[in-house]
């Protein structure tokens, strides 16, 4: 039995959830057929067709939600009232004990004239409303593992709200500090408040790099990124960075993204990374 919960925008009660309806029918394949593969979250991650990203214990993160709280009880909603259908921000779809989400966008939610084939007769309709459903959710909920899975940060900061901090962009002064390390030499007009969203957030993973290394392994990654970076100038120990591809290279370097082959001796960018257990 499928339970399906929609999450309303607008609500002039004090719930927020509704029961929309229960069916014996499928909505999603089961979550055994959908994750074959799951990694803890890395944003610098490209996945698999069968893999997901996991968040253990999430439960007790931040931006967990009422369903994913173990006090909460969803014997007691309201049924949907057809005129809030457009106010709708996701569905839930209760299978067993697991939680399927999916955000409901404008594109999701669509307004048709309609033949419509019912049993054996057709019908013409007009103002017909409908939720489009993925082939797979958004995102996963297991209670039993306290683990939530998702495939894009994007889809998923919508439903749980301040989950994208763990992919977030340094703040001004993370940006200053990065850049006022003696390691930066800013050219031009180019400084702190200049630096853009992807560069941002590669700062946000690195911004505490810099401080853990000791003098010889400063040197070596000053070294590392002069080999595969040769566009970029050097004066003495600082690198000299005037644009935003400047710092985007410099950044891959302390990210350690560059790397050669073993055999080809191909020198490559990693642009996607998933930590390996030692």
């Amino acid at each position: 039995m499928n339970t399906v919960f929609v999450k309303i925008g607008k609500s002039n009660t004090n719930s927020k959830y509704r029961k929309m309806l229960s069916t014996d029918g499928d909505i999603y394949p089961k979550m055994e057929e959908l994750i074959e593969e799951k990694l803890p979250y890395n944003p610098g991650a490209a996945l698999e067709d069968c893999a997901w990203f996991v968040i253990k214990e999430a439960s007790k993160q931040p931006f967990a939600i009422e369903f994913m709280k173990e006090a909460y009880d969803t014997l007691d909603f309201d049924s949907l009232d057809k005129r809030e259908i457009e106010q709708i921000d996701f569905i839930c779809v209760k299978n067993g004990k697991n939680f399927y989400f999916q955000k409901v966008s404008k594109a999701r939610l669509v307004s048709k004239r309609s033949l419509v084939c019912l049993g054996e007769e057709f019908e013409f309709q007009t103002g017909r409303k409908e939720i489009v459903i993925n082939d797979a959710p958004d995102a996963i909920y297991c209670p039993d593992k306290d683990e939530l899975y998702f495939r894009k940060l994007e889809s998923v900061v919508s439903i749980f709200r301040g989950i994208n901090d763990l992919y977030r962009e340094a703040t001004q002064s993370e940006v200053e500090n990065f850049m006022n390390d003696e390691f930066i030499k800013l050219c031009g007009d180019y400084s702190a408040a200049k630096v853009k969203t992807a560069n941002r957030k590669r700062i946000a993973l690195v911004k505490d790099s810099l401080t853990t290394l000791d003098e010889p392994e400063r040197q070596q990654m000053i070294a590392y990124i002069e080999d595969y970076c040769p566009q970029l100038k050097r004066d003495k120990d600082s690198f000299e960075i005037g644009s935003e591809e400047e710092l985007k290279w410099l950044l891959y370097g302390v990210q350690e993204k560059f790397y050669t082959t073993a055999i080809g001796k191909e020198r490559r960018l990693a642009n996607s990374t998933i930590k390996m257990e030692a």
